[in-house]
Order: C-alpha cells, then sequence, then structure tokens
C-alpha cells in the first residue's frame, strides 16, 4: 500500500455540529426550514448543494454563503476522533502518502484541517468543487491518486459512510470502512470495518498490494 485516502467528516474529524450549525444558519438567512440533528446525519457525505436543494433553497447561492459563514463560526467547532492525528502522523513516518478527499468544499475542509493540525500529515486534500464529480464517482479519488502519481490498486480508502465504499470499489482501491462516523458503510458494497485507529493503521500497513477490479479512467 503506498496511499491512504481519508474522507473527512465522521471519518477523521466529528464536524456534525458544525455542519449542522453552518447549514442551519445559512436555511435561517434564506427563510427556510432548518434540520433537525436526525434528519441531516445521514445527508452527511453527500452533494451540499443538493441539501440545500431539499429545503428549495438555490444550491449555488446556498454554498457560496456556506462557504464564508462556516469560515467565519465553524472552523473551531470540531473534534478530531481519537487516534486520527496519531496514525495520520505514523503513516508519514513509515513512507505512506496520506490525501483526503471529501465532499466539503475544498477551502473549508483545508482550514479546518489546519486548525486541527491534521493538514501537516496529508500530502492532498480534495473538496466536491475542485473535482469534476464527487464521492461515490470514482473520479474524486482518482483525481486525488493523480496528483500522487500512484496506481489505485496501491491505495486504500477509509471513509464511514456507503458513498465512500462505494468510491473507492469504483476506482479500484481497497475500502475500508470506519464504524464510528455518521453511516453505514457496509451499506456501499463488501469492505472491511474496522472499530479503532489501532486496528485501522494494522489494516493498511499490513494489507500489502492487492488487485481490484478497475473502471475505465
Amino acid at each position: 500500500m503506498k496511499v491512504a485516502v481519508f474522507d473527512m467528516d465522521g471519518t477523521l474529524m466529528d464536524t456534525f455540529p458544525a455542519i449542522l450549525g453552518c447549514i442551519n444558519d445559512v436555511l435561517v438567512e434564506f427563510g427556510a426550514a432548518s434540520f433537525k440533528p436526525e434528519e441531516l446525519k445521514p445527508l452527511v457525505g453527500t452533494f451540499i448543494g443538493d441539501i440545500y436543494r431539499s429545503k428549495g433553497v438555490d444550491p449555488d447561492k446556498a454554498r457560496a454563503r456556506h462557504k464564508v459563514i462556516y469560515l467565519e463560526r465553524y472552523t473551531r467547532a470540531s473534534v478530531v476522533y481519537p487516534g486520527a492525528l496519531d496514525t495520520l502522523a505514523s503513516l508519514k513516518r513509515q513512507g505512506m502518502k496520506t490525501a483526503v478527499v471529501t465532499m466539503r468544499i475544498g477551502e473549508v475542509a483545508r482550514r479546518v484541517l489546519t486548525e486541527y493540525g491534521l493538514m501537516q500529515h496529508l500530502d492532498v486534500v480534495l473538496g466536491e468543487d475542485e473535482v469534476k464529480r464527487g464521492k461515490p464517482d470514482p473520479e474524486h479519488i482518482w483525481a486525488a491518486l493523480r496528483k500522487l502519481d500512484v496506481e489505485p490498486a496501491d491505495a486504500c480508502m477509509v471513509g464511514d459512510t456507503e458513498y465512500d465504499i462505494r468510491a473507492a470499489l469504483a476506482a479500484g482501491c481497497k475500502p475500508i470502512g470506519v464504524s464510528w462516523g455518521y453511516g453505514q458503510p457496509a451499506n456501499g458494497g463488501k469492505a472491511q470495518v474496522v472499530s479503532s485507529f489501532r486496528e485501522l493503521e494494522d489494516v493498511i500497513v499490513n494489507s500489502g498490494i492487492k488487485r481490484f477490479p478497475l473502471w475505465k479512467r
């Protein structure tokens, strides 16, 4: 394994309170109904424009306002999962490249990752606005791997939702689900699901190079 690609929300960090707060702030500004936590949580990991559209708000205008509000109010409103920082640092020490592909706006993701000290251990961070097609489309992962000059068969994708697993399988990466996030990774297809960062690091480091069928890139 040469590259470990990570999802961000629900995988490396508990960002849900910040996401909920920001989205509801935007909805209030646009005169739309707010989300209840139980309504929004299953949608984390999907395109944020669609989330706003579901409330009858123009997705482009809402995304633009979302970026401003998040950067102003919410970059320090999350929690890094215990073990995440140590795992990223350990993988880097062992010579592995690391990346984040996220359905967040790229600038927002990098600011949050920087605020919590994770960015220094990452080689590439790609938001949904920086690729043609975000997860679960494999293009999101392929774009990160092209930047790192690594083939999909030499990479794994780690995430907490079915969208991460579907993207990994479509891209030809090893899919690894985590049990502590917001979604159900097993719903995305066959994948190993881990329950701790210690277990996750062991799976990544000791996986070797396993070939998975590739979609045409």
